[in-house]
């Protein structure tokens, strides 16, 4: 059934009163091919994320900047004026 590498402990559903513990199949792998399960991993949920997403977040992150941007200008020119009224301010 498994590899001659992977040792195969499975755990039968016992019930507990009102809690049950399902099936539980524990699979020891080598190095290598947990490296390679993640890096596959990994690189299907980027592309499915991508090929979905699409350039969106791009340019929400751009438009979130030029909001933030302006906002931060219009509270500078603010406090410029309140700088320019009272002299004991620091410019």
């Amino acid at each position: 059934m498994y590899g001659f590498n992977e040792i195969n402990i499975e755990f039968l559903a016992i019930q507990l009163e009102k809690y049950y513990i399902c099936e539980l199949i524990i699979i020891v792998m080598t190095y290598s091919e947990l490296v390679e399960a993640t890096g596959e991993g990994l690189l299907w949920t980027t592309s499915a994320l991508f090929e979905n997403v699409g350039n969106i977040f791009n340019y929400a992150v751009i438009a979130l900047g030029f909001v933030g941007l302006f906002i931060w200008l219009r509270l500078q020119a603010k406090y410029n004026k309140e700088a320019d009224a009272d002299p004991t301010k620091i410019r």
